[in-house]
């Protein structure tokens, strides 16, 4: 399976890999939620390039081949991207929702 190179660029070396993102397809929130979520495996250096791209230096804690680690972060990417946009979209109805609930169970709405 091919990636499409405009939203992600991964440049491996021998002891780290450098993921240029797209923040159009992956926000910074995602990103950041996703490096701290590598912490136990990785060192983690988050910077920008340009208004762009968000690149990510990821070199394992235990010196192990880095791309299993870049691998994993992009997975774990794609899930909290997901939930980033999930909660863009549904995050205020989920709140009206939550706080109509609460309302009910305590005897305030008639």
């Amino acid at each position: 399976m091919r990636k499409p190179s405009h939203i992600v660029k991964i440049k491996k070396t021998e002891n780290h890999a450098v993921l240029a993102l797209d923040p159009r397809a992956y926000p910074l929130p995602a990103v950041y939620t996703t490096a701290y979520s590598m912490l136990a495996d990785a060192f983690v250096i988050l910077d920008t390039d340009s208004a762009k791209k968000t690149v990510v230096y990821l070199k394992s804690k235990t010196g192990h081949d880095p791309e299993p680690l870049a691998q994993k972060f992009l997975e774990r990417l794609l899930t909290y991207g997901l939930q980033y946009f999930q909660e863009q979209k549904y995050g205020a109805k989920r709140q009206a929702i939550l706080a109509r609930a609460l309302l009910t169970q305590s005897g305030d709405v008639k």
